[in-house]
């Protein structure tokens, strides 16, 4: 790939050096003809409507071939160039002239320049001079008014001193004035013209060819960077992989991690051994009591065996419609209920059971939501926590924190509350 990228890169400056004056000489003129093709349009709204070009000539007035050449490219640049005035035929032009036997050879001066607009029906013409210097042919431009032959626009330029150019330049035609004369002048002219038009076809060749080579480079170049991109795709695709085999080994540990706990959670559950709390006997006082919406909590039982304590309240719903309550251990996030000791030590809820006659429910398996609670009816919830310190006797405080549910318009919304119960004694489990 790199050696035919230096091929072609080779075969490209070869042109482009072999194409280098032609360019340079096409682009200075150019330049000269929109500089006074802009002179010109500004002038064109006071009716200067038509323009001719006549031979350029050198610094002592003699006109060349290549003054001759020069003044035909600048009326075709005009041409092409501008809509806003019109460039009248340098053909129709000398012939105009030599129906009226009007010898238009050398300088023109200002009576030459009327004399021109009358018979050609011009407003201005467009003359020059060409001037060796050095390894450049300096051209000059003048535009002159017919009417008052005034200038009107001036521009210049340098063209390089090429071969071709050199042979226009040598080429003098100042006193060919016959037919004889003007037949060998129309034949030199034919033949100059014919090698311009052949260096023209050969540099047309070339640009060809050099928009082909470009079309290749351009292929090329779009490979390489296929490649290039192809590259970084799999380099990425691979980096992709490693990070995918990351994150499916992160997965599977999180996924076995959660199986251990859930194990663990329900040996938790199947080795704590749990009765439903004797009911309540009429006239029976329970410890404390509070409310909290449409719910009555009873403090009915504090107990303490180990590093464990047991907190047994039943929940009365004193409404006429179901309603959900519940309970947060540390199998959620939110808001638990807590106790502090008598030093000051607070501990929250571990778990917490649920007591529906002789079924025995978790606040894991009831969900979020909490357990459901008919109306006039109770539940009985049972709050373990765990890893306080034993020997203690009694309780400074125990907070109730209660989430209650309900439904309003097909969406569930909450109220919770703290309810604390103080003072509380414990007592000794068995």
């Amino acid at each position: 790939m790199q050696k035919i990228c230096f091929a072609l890169f080779s075969i490209i400056l070869m042109i482009l050096i072999q194409t280098t004056s032609a360019a340079a000489y096409e682009m200075e003129m150019e330049q000269l003809s929109n500089t006074i093709a802009k002179q010109i349009s500004k002038s064109s709204r006071k009716h200067l409507q038509r323009v001719a070009v006549v031979d350029f000539t050198d610094l002592q007035g003699n006109v060349t071939e290549l003054g001759r050449f020069i003044a035909e490219e600048l009326s075709i640049n005009l041409a092409r160039s501008e809509k806003q005035f019109e460039v009248i035929d340098r053909t129709h032009l000398k012939s105009l002239l030599e129906e009226h036997k009007f010898n238009l050879s050398g300088l023109v001066d200002p009576q030459t320049a009327k004399k021109i607009g009358r018979i050609a029906g011009v407003d201005a013409i467009v003359t020059g001079k060409l001037t060796p210097f050095g390894d450049n042919v300096r051209v000059s431009c003048t535009v002159i008014s017919t009417a008052t032959a005034k200038t009107l626009a001036a521009g210049k330029t340098s063209i390089a001193k090429t071969r071709t150019i050199e042979q226009l330049l040598a080429g003098s035609g100042a006193n060919q004035t016959g037919p004889a004369e003007r037949g060998h002048e129309q034949d030199l002219a034919e033949r100059q013209r014919r090698a311009l038009d052949a260096e023209r076809e050969k540099l047309d060749r070339e640009n060809a060819a050099l928009e082909r080579l470009k079309g290749e480079q351009k292929k090329l170049d779009a490979e390489r960077r296929r490649l290039e991109e192809e590259k970084l795709r799999q380099e990425q695709s691979a980096k992709d992989s490693e990070k995918l085999e990351k994150i499916q080994e992160e997965q599977r540990k999180l996924e076995a991690e959660r199986l251990r706990i859930e194990e663990e959670r329900k040996k938790l559950t199947e080795s704590v051994k749990r009765t439903a709390p004797p009911p309540m006997k009429r006239g029976y006082k329970p410890i404390a009591t509070q409310e909290s919406g449409a719910f009555i909590f009873d403090l009915t039982d504090v107990k303490i065996l180990g590093d464990e304590i047991t907190v047994s309240v039943e929940v009365t719903n004193k409404s006429d419609g179901v309603k959900y309550i519940a309970f947060y251990d540390e199998s959620h996030r939110w808001t638990k209920s807590r106790l502090t000791d008598d030093t000051d030590k607070t501990t929250e809820v571990t778990q917490v059971f649920f007591w529906k006659g002789d079924q025995q429910t978790t606040m894991y398996d009831v969900g979020t939501r909490g357990i459901s609670v008919d109306p006039k009816s109770a539940v009985t919830a049972q709050l373990v926590f765990r890893k306080v310190r034993t020997g203690i006797k009694s309780l400074k405080s125990f907070i109730l924190h209660p989430f209650i549910y309900n439904r309003v318009a097909f969406v569930w919304r909450w109220t919770e509350a703290d309810l604390t119960f103080d003072n509380i004694r414990l007592i000794r489990g068995k």
